[in-house]
């Protein structure tokens, strides 16, 4: 916005009436997505620090065996993917459990990592399947549930029956 209509707006809104005036609340950046704890990914023995490698650089390391290489990956991409997957399962906990599983996959696959694609679309692949697998746990659990409780009612049931019976 040039400084003219930025001036001639504030201008207008400072001379309209308090209860004609539109405010919103005022949402910052930083906001948005705050984490209670930093998530931490972590490999023994490894302390990481960011560096201007790119990627496929630091994927070349990690390749042949440079742990620190991959812990510059992970700090580098673990809040996206954490975010990612937390939108899926919509629980904190169990997000940052499927990220760590997410990360510990992609540092085990690594040697099949081809670089056809950019690591970290490869990342969040793995990151989105290890959440879809917990999705489907949490459902066979609840399955699970509901036929146990099913079975139960049924089992009252006929112990009703019995007695009236008797």
């Amino acid at each position: 916005m040039s400084v003219q209509k930025k001036q001639t707006a504030q201008h207008l809104f400072e001379k309209a009436p308090v209860e004609q005036r539109q405010t919103r609340p005022r949402v910052r950046n930083e906001n948005l997505m705050q984490l209670t704890h930093p998530l931490e990914i972590s490999l023994p023995g490894v302390v990481s620090e960011p560096s201007v490698q790119d990627d496929a650089q630091l994927v070349k390391a990690s390749q042949h065996g440079d742990q620190h290489a991959f812990a510059i990956l992970g700090q580098r991409h673990q809040r996206r993917v954490f975010t990612m997957v937390l939108r899926m399962l919509q629980d904190y906990e169990e997000a940052s459990e499927i990220t760590q599983e997410a990360f510990l996959a992609a540092w085990q696959g690594l040697p099949s990592f081809r670089g056809e694609a950019r690591f970290a679309t490869w990342l969040y692949r793995i990151a989105y399947h290890c959440a879809l697998k917990q999705l489907e746990r949490r459902k066979r659990e609840r399955s699970l549930q509901a036929a146990m409780e099913a079975e139960q009612i049924l089992e009252e049931v006929n112990e009703e029956k019995q007695a009236e019976d008797m």
